[in-house]
């Protein structure tokens, strides 16, 4: 008995010392149900393992069973309502008990499981049903862990610890699928584990570190730190450290001892208040050559500075000079620039080099108070920031302290600087000086360069009053490169001393011409954009058009005309100049018109006109007669879209790489062409052949008022390609129009509304199309993958029946609809195959078979609507199965552990993260009643995974519908999920199962239509890949964009016209444009930046070289960036990998840092605490200790996530999808 004891104390995470003090005062499993408060808290005195226990406790209690049972587990016990229902009656006599027992051991597992009273009670249910369901294998997959953290409760599993375990679950349970407790997903040059193990023990792993029976994340960060710290020697670097405060001889010591104790010291420095107690601290740095050993540090940071100076120095004076000269024609008059010593060289310069530069009014210090002023130095207190220049040895020290004085007056700090000694004709002395220290060096180059150095080595700013100068200066300036950073109004012309080419140029006025082509292209992407707009009038063109001219005609030509009469110009060089003004006075000559701006648009290819095409006739009141009309649909040439979207540059080739980089990566499915789906219909056409999938989608949609009078649907029909890279695949500019027609005309028949696009279809598989590329053109085929569509949609173009209430509803299978109501798993003997289809056809009885008519895509040689296995997640789950489980959930909720105002008022002051594009509405006091939740199917996906972290501290963990709820969390998981492992169909089919039993169990309600679905969709992923590719979600955003025209014109005559030719001059402006498919990198509004500032600058040794920054550099610090289609913003979430045992790593982005076209992640890592179950997100707590930096490329996941805070001040972070 105490043995069994044992097994179950430990079983539920309670450790080794509290199990043995129940041992040692003789406790049984009999005699622990008459225990009191008093002996709990003598037998467990800390209150952490104390509150487990009588969680525990009390839920084991209430199951025990009368009459002896070991186990028995009843909904009559206690509240029906509290206790969960999908628990079936699970009991064990004695004599099964005995059975059990006697059974010989298969593995360890089995052992394991006999030894304690869950794993009898999985063992049990498995031979009577021969199958585990939710509950089971949520007791088993505790039982497993729980033995293996029975030693050491901060033990870590890795891949093969998981993989052991469940190929041990396997042998003793052959019915249970591997994948269900364990998969490997590999995501580019990563990978992570998968299965209900992974997620059970960070669930179980958070219950410890929350009880404080194992150490904390930050205390296991901090030990992970010390340790690497005693790897790089910190002993001996703090010998060293307290050496140099101390001693400063000998010098070569000194100077090693400085060098190891680098990272030291700079911790050192980031705690101190002014950088002159930092060196006030080292006695070496007052010697004569203390300044070599802050340059030192400064090398570091930016090496060969010096070098770099100097060999620039001499193209930068040049330039410096002719831009003197221009503003001081009188600058060394009479003497020659290259007659002076290169020191003397250097100084001019250097003085006059502020002269150029506009005085500015700089920024308030960061110690500043509101009352303190701004500054605004003069041009000769900038001049003492860049170099203090002085004649006489005593004047030194004067200059300092006055320039002190004016910084300490406006809270600078003062900053190592150069000076002079001695006339300009002859520099005697040269200095660096910071504070009360000087140092004398050999000559004016090293003492600016020294200033530099000594700036990045103690991770300070340059003078505050020249930064604009210094910055420009100390990066190795080049004249190419300066001309747009100085504050300077250059002349067409300068001349300085004629004949010496080498010091200045001379610029003369050459006859200019006029690139015609290149102003006709531009005048052609101006109006193209303007028919751009959608929402923009198509008869205002002609007026902004006509206004333009008008105004560069009469306005800036004539203008600039005038002007011409005021410059000293011959009479050849004005005539030039008219002749190019009046180049430029019609730049819209082959555009005056809209008919001709067509004609022409049309002509270069980039406007693909829609069609008309006839349907069919119909019958028009003519006065007192009828009279027969013709109706037409509109077509666009889908083979002309293609063609012209491959042209664009590089867009076959991204296309083919990344389909390319699909072949690589078979163990994961993230594309259609990675499908068994696929490859049936590619095996047609050989391996040289360049053949791409097609989605086509049909759907109809309002385009006027639906509650108005003047209701009129149009039936859209669109493709896509279906390999696109992940980044393109949700932009609707990728969708192409291929049919709008008024969706009564189906009444024609399918043949006639779909004809064109079904001849298109089979005429880019058959013939192809022929597209030009750099390298010659090459011909392409494209094949119709998969028909998309709601279930309307679907069913109505498929020929089945359109309605839920039919008989035969599903599209997939022949279940009736009675049988559905409960039907939990896939019957494979219903499914439809084409001979079945061909059997229902000739039935024509739709109330028999579901089949109404044959599918008109069956046309096409490579496409039959029995084997278009897709499924719509978007109003599937969004629109259906949430909808059903929330409105479940919370009628059981309310009132009984939350009040609906409650609900309301936290979801009014959630706080919502960055990356969370919708708000979820209130709830209706009327919502039970009328058994509805007004939500979009958006809304009520995010209401779902936020719904545990607004008012799940309410509800009870044992309760059947949260846990209902958390199966649905569960589901969604996969489902929203773009890339899954390939070996991911069996857990979804057993998730699915368990998810529709519980529904069924839980609720007393029947399943719904949609639910039915369900349990096809594991099937579809194996034969389609991830259902969410296929959604229709971006689809639905095209009919916004389509039907944006229809606002701007009350005619609603031939409505699809109007619509389908803006639509096409979108194009136009998207084909005329040139852009690449790959969304373009985009910034927000950017902020210079120190990496000084940060409060924690660790980051900057992680930098990529690249970038060449450093503690004291600046750069620019976007507010947000746009890259590849995901938009980043500081405060954002990003998944930066897995951890060994397969838990994610999660960063929060501080700050974008930009610099010379190049950006990267400055981020802190958090700290996750493990995987709350209870809420289905991870508990993280916020750490600034460790910083680091990324790039967009290092991340595990690209899409950005949010931080989301509880009532209880708890921080989560949800994932999106599946990890």
């Amino acid at each position: 008995m105490a043995e069994e004891l044992s097994v179950l104390l430990t079983a539920w995470g309670l450790p080794s010392p509290v199990v043995n003090a129940f041992i040692d005062q003789d406790w049984t499993v009999v005699s622990l149900r008459l225990i009191t408060e008093e002996a709990v808290q003598k037998l467990i005195p800390k209150e952490g393992p104390r509150a487990l226990f009588l969680h525990n406790f009390n839920l084991w209690k209430n199951s025990k069973g009368p009459n002896g049972d070991i186990v028995s587990e009843d909904s009559d016990c206690g509240d029906s309502n509290s206790t969960n229902k999908r628990a079936k009656r699970r009991k064990l006599n004695s004599t099964q008990l005995q059975e059990l027992l006697n059974e010989p051991d298969i593995n360890d597992l089995h052992k394991n499981l006999k030894k304690s009273l869950p794993g009898l009670l999985v063992l049990g249910f498995y031979k009577a049903n021969k199958v585990l369901d939710d509950y089971s294998r949520d007791h088993l997959c505790a039982q497993i862990l729980f033995k293996e953290l029975e030693d050491d409760f901060n033990k870590k599993f890795d891949r093969s610890n998981y993989e052991q375990m469940a190929n041990s679950i396997v042998k003793l349970f052959p019915t249970e699928s591997l994948e269900t407790w364990y998969d490997v997903v590999k995501k580019g040059n990563s990978s992570t584990v998968q299965g209900r193990l992974r997620y059970k023990y960070y669930s179980i792993r958070r219950g410890l570190i929350k009880s404080l029976l194992i150490p904390n994340a930050q205390h296991e960060e901090n030990t992970a730190s010390d340790s690497v710290s005693t790897d790089l020697g910190v002993d001996d670097e703090d010998a060293s450290f307290m050496w140099l405060l101390s001693n400063c001889n000998p010098w070569d010591e000194t100077v090693e001892k400085w060098k190891e104790t680098y990272l030291r010291r700079m911790k050192h420095l980031r705690l101190s208040s002014h950088v002159h107690e930092y060196v006030d601290k080292f006695p070496a740095l007052k010697e004569p050559l203390g300044w070599t050993l802050l340059a030192l540090d400064g090398e570091k940071e930016q090496p060969n500075l010096e070098v770099s100076l100097r060999d620039s120095w001499v193209d930068y004076s040049k330039f410096i000079l002719t831009l003197i000269r221009q503003s001081q024609p009188d600058f060394l008059k009479g003497r020659k620039f290259s007659s002076l010593s290169s020191d003397q060289q250097f100084v001019y310069v250097l003085k006059e080099l502020p002269s150029l530069f506009k005085v500015r009014t700089l920024p308030k210090s960061p110690k500043a108070t509101k009352k303190d002023k701004c500054w605004r130095p003069s041009k000769l207190e900038v001049l003492d920031g860049v170099c203090i220049h002085v004649t006489e040895s005593a004047e030194i020290q004067e200059k300092v302290d006055e320039r002190k004085d004016i910084l300490r007056k406006f809270k600078y700090s003062l900053q190592p600087l150069p000076v002079f000694l001695g006339p300009l004709s002859g520099i005697r002395q040269s200095f660096i000086v910071l504070d009360g220290l000087r140092w004398e060096v050999s000559d004016p180059f090293e003492a600016v360069a020294g200033c530099f150095k000594l700036s990045f080595g103690l991770g300070s700013q340059y003078p505050v009053e020249a930064r604009h100068i210094c910055s420009d200066s100390s990066s190795n300036p080049q004249p190419s490169e300066n001309i747009a950073l100085l504050d300077v109004n250059l002349l067409s012309s300068i001349s300085c001393e004629p004949g010496n080419n080498d010091e200045a140029s001379v610029f003369e006025v050459h006859q200019i011409e006029i690139d015609n082509l290149s102003l006709r292209t531009e005048a052609d992407k101006f109006v193209s954009k303007l028919y751009g707009k959608p929402k923009l009038p198509r008869e205002y063109i002609q007026d902004i058009v006509d206004n333009v001219t008008t105004f560069v005609e009469s306005g800036i030509l004539t203008n600039l005309k005038n002007k011409l009469s005021h410059l000293n110009l011959t009479d050849e060089q004005c005539a030039s100049v008219c002749t190019v003004l009046d180049d430029m006075k019609h730049p819209f000559s082959h555009l005056r018109s809209e008919y001709i701006r067509f004609k022409y648009f049309t002509s270069t290819g980039e406007f693909i006109p829609p069609v008309p095409y006839e349907i069919g006739e119909i019958d028009i009141a003519d006065g007192a007669k009828l009279k027969k009309s013709k109706v037409y649909g509109q077509t666009v040439p889908i083979d002309l879209s293609l063609k012209q979207f491959l042209e664009l540059p590089n867009a076959l080739e991204d296309i083919l790489k990344y389909v390319d980089s699909l072949k690589n990566n078979p163990d994961v499915k993230q594309n259609f062409m990675q499908t068994k789906l696929w490859k049936t219909k590619r095996s047609k056409f050989s391996d040289d052949e360049i053949v791409l999938p097609l989605y086509s989608y049909y759907d109809e949609c309002q385009c006027n008022n639906p509650l108005g009078s003047h209701v009129k649907k149009l039936g859209c029909a669109y493709v896509e390609i279906a390999c696109l890279p992940p980044e393109c695949q949700s932009s609707i500019y990728n969708i192409f129009v291929s049919l709008v027609f008024e969706s009564d005309y189906r009444c024609f028949s399918d043949e006639k509304a779909f004809a064109p696009l079904i001849e298109k279809l089979k005429f880019v598989e058959e013939t192809g199309i022929i597209v030009n590329t750099p390298e010659g053109p090459k011909r392409v085929f494209f094949i119709c993958g998969l028909l998309l569509g709601d279930n309307l949609g679907l069913n109505s173009v498929g020929g089945f029946a359109e309605g839920f209430t039919a008989n035969f509803f599903c599209r997939f299978c022949k279940s009736h609809r009675e049988v559905t109501k409960s039907q939990t798993v896939e019957d494979i003997t219903t499914l439809r195959t084409e001979t079945s289809y061909a059997s229902d056809l000739a039935v024509n009885n739709v109330s028999l078979t579901g089949v109404k008519s044959n599918c008109v895509f069956n046309q096409i040689p490579s496409f039959s609507i029995v084997s278009n296995f897709c499924v719509d997640i978007f109003h599937d789950l969004g629109e259906g199965v949430c909808h059903y489980v929330m409105l479940n959930v919370l009628k059981h909720c309310i009132p009984k552990y939350f009040s609906i105002d409650l609900l309301n008022h936290r979801i009014e002051m959630f706080r919502y993260g960055p990356t969370d594009s919708n708000c979820i509405p209130s709830i209706s006091d009327e919502f039970a009643k009328k058994d509805k939740l007004k939500m979009s199917g958006s809304e009520t996906l995010l209401f779902v995974k936020l719904f545990g972290i607004i008012i799940g501290d309410k509800v009870p963990y044992d309760d059947s519908y949260w846990e209902l709820y958390l199966k649905l969390c569960c589901l969604l998981d996969i489902c929203l999920s773009k890339t899954l492992s390939s070996r991911q169909g069996p857990a979804l089919r057993v998730l699915v199962g368990e998810f529709n039993s519980m529904y069924i169990e839980v609720t007393g309600d029947t399943l719904k239509p949609k639910m039915h679905h369900l349990i096809h969709y594991a099937r579809v992923f194996e034969e389609s890949g991830p259902v969410a590719l296929t959604s229709t979600k971006t689809f639905e955003r095209k009919h916004r964009s389509l039907l944006m025209p229809a606002q701007a014109t009350e005619s609603r005559t031939n409505i699809a016209k109007t619509v389908t030719i803006q639509h096409q001059l979108n194009m136009c402006h998207r084909f005329k444009s040139l852009s690449s498919i790959i969304p373009p990198t985009e910034f927000g509004p950017a902020s210079e930046v120190f990496l000084s500032n940060f409060s924690n600058y660790e980051f900057v040794h992680t930098l990529p070289k690249s970038f060449n920054l450093s503690f004291t550099t600046s750069c620019l610090a976007a507010n947000w960036v746009n890259f590849k289609g995901s938009k980043y913003k500081p405060g954002m979430v990003l998944l930066h990998s897995v951890d060994n045992s397969g838990g994610p790593v999660f960063v929060l982005l501080e700050s974008i840092l930009f610099h010379e076209n190049l950006f990267i992640f400055v981020v802190s890592f958090l700290l996750t605490i493990g995987f709350d179950s209870h809420i289905h997100a991870y508990e993280v707590q916020l750490s600034k200790k460790k910083w680091s930096s990324l790039l967009p490329s290092d991340l595990y996941d690209p899409l950005p996530l949010s931080i989301h805070h509880s009532i209880s001040s708890k921080t989560y972070v949800s994932l999106r999808n599946l990890l």
